[in-house]
């Protein structure tokens, strides 16, 4: 008797616990996820990129800027219950907002060393929109490319916004005369990748030319070479007369030549065009010797501001984003991105990303 009263009891306390499990499923939702779901959507993307990619939709809304054009034909490809943003890598932003951390003269001094604010590249239009204004108001503005003038001993507050540029993806881009406790100062020399020359200044004749790494498709200076090559019409053996070499009578920009470098000196021992992407494979940063373009040296003024040009246009970044305006791309959402490798104009190639989420759940 007393075998059996246990065995009900036991079966009375598997019954009650099974109520209480079904009552509490009442109370918390179980999320159910499947990730077929995502496969299926990636192969459809897969499919209609490259098929738009083949039929030239993708280079044309490249090269004419033209978001609504393939956003409009990429929609009816993929269900109506996805959303999407396409990011174009690995060539200059059509549109690059420069922010001046600068005076009014300066700004107006950058705007006289481009080329121009507006020009053709590869049979796309390209803008380059210049403004003015502090770091703190900067650090909160849709820009690219933050510059500034002449040698800074940056504040705590103002490293700390130069830091959020960078892991925000933008370039810092530096135009001085640099002597060598500047560079040596412990944040600028490290922030821009400069070291200064052991050897000294001896044979820094300020005459910059294009190294042999340009001949390298993955160094930065091939990817500026070619910039300045297009716009120009020049050819990589051009020599830059002259960057300055002399900062109130001392030495200046004896700066020491490595992989990083995008313009060296004639005799190949001093950079003058130092380009760097940050650790964290976002941000970027540019330091540029100022120049003194050389008055017996026909065009010298027009050859260094296209080479100022071709600096900048790798300083946006080379990553843009070609959706409609207005477009909000969600920042916490199951997503599946594509990655295509495409060529524009026979040989420039460029990489698509298209980010996908759903809508309803």
């Amino acid at each position: 008797m007393k075998q059996r009263k246990g065995f009900v009891r036991i079966l009375e306390a598997i019954i009650a616990s099974l109520i209480l499990l079904t009552s509490l499923s009442y109370f918390f939702i179980i999320e159910r996820y499947s990730f077929w779901g995502d496969v299926l959507t990636q192969t459809q993307v897969n499919d209609a990129m490259a098929s738009l990619y083949i039929n030239g939709t993708v280079q044309q809304a490249i090269l004419l800027n033209n978001a609504t054009l393939l956003h409009t034909r990429l929609k009816r490809m993929l269900p109506e219950t996805v959303d999407f943003s396409v990011e174009v890598r690995g060539i200059p932003n059509p549109v690059i907002r420069i922010g001046c951390n600068c005076t009014t003269e300066e700004t107006q001094k950058l705007k006289d060393m481009l080329y121009s604010t507006a020009f053709g590249y590869k049979k796309r239009n390209i803008m380059l929109v210049v403004t003015n204004d502090s770091l703190d108001n900067l650090a909160y503005a849709p820009i690219d490319v933050v510059v500034f003038f002449g040698y800074r001993q940056f504040d705590a507050a103002n490293r700390s916004y130069l830091s959020n540029f960078l892991a925000n993806g933008k370039t810092l881009f530096m135009l001085a005369d640099l002597k060598e406790n500047e560079v040596k100062d412990g944040f600028i020399g490290p922030l821009f990748g400069l070291s200064w020359r052991p050897q000294g200044c001896g044979g820094n004749n300020g005459n910059g030319r294009f190294p042999e790494s340009q001949e390298n498709p993955s160094s930065y200076a091939f990817k500026v070479r070619n910039y300045f090559a297009n716009i120009s019409g020049l050819d990589a053996n051009t020599v830059f007369k002259k960057f300055n070499t002399q900062s109130n009578g001392d030495g200046a920009n004896c700066i020491t030549v490595d992989e990083t470098t995008a313009i060296e000196s004639s005799n190949g021992r001093f950079s003058y065009l130092k380009l760097n992407i940050t650790v964290s494979g976002k941000g970027r940063t540019a330091w540029m010797a100022h120049y003194t373009p050389d008055e017996d040296e026909e065009n010298a003024a027009e050859v260094l501001s296209n080479l100022t040009t071709a600096s900048i246009m790798w300083a946006s970044g080379e990553q843009f984003l070609l959706d409609p305006p207005f477009k909000t791309v969600p920042k916490v959402q199951r997503s599946v991105s594509y990655h295509h490798i495409g060529v524009l104009d026979g040989y420039e190639t460029f990489a698509t990303r298209v980010m996908v989420w759903r809508i309803f759940y």
